[in-house]
C-alpha cells in the first residue's frame, strides 16, 4: 500500500491497497496522522527519518515497519 504524507505526518492520499492492509477505508486513513497508523515500537524511528528528510538529508534504503489497524501488518517505508 501506498500513502502520501504531509512534513506534519498528516496522510494527504493513500491507495486502496494500504486500506485493505489496514482493515479500514481511504477516507478513514487519509483523516489520520501517519504515526496513528504504526505500532509503537515504530513511531520514533520512523519520525526520525520523516524528519531528516524535512531537514533535507537524504534517506536511502528503506525501514521495516508495523502498521496497526483492524489487521496488524509489517510493511517497508521507503521515503
Amino acid at each position: 500500500g501506498i500513502a502520501l504524507v504531509d512534513s506534519k505526518g498528516d496522510v494527504l492520499d493513500c491507495n486502496s491497497a494500504l486500506a485493505a492492509m489496514l482493515g479500514s477505508t481511504k477516507e478513514a486513513i487519509e483523516s489520520k496522522n501517519f504515526k496513528t497508523l504504526l505500532a509503537d515500537e515504530n513511531k520514533d524511528s520512523v519520525f526520525g527519518v520523516l524528519e531528516k528528510i524535512r531537514k533535507g538529508q537524504s534517506f536511502d534504503g528503506s525501514l521495516e515497519i508495523k502498521l496497526k489497524g483492524a489487521k496488524n501488518v509489517s510493511a517497508q517505508m521507503h521515503a
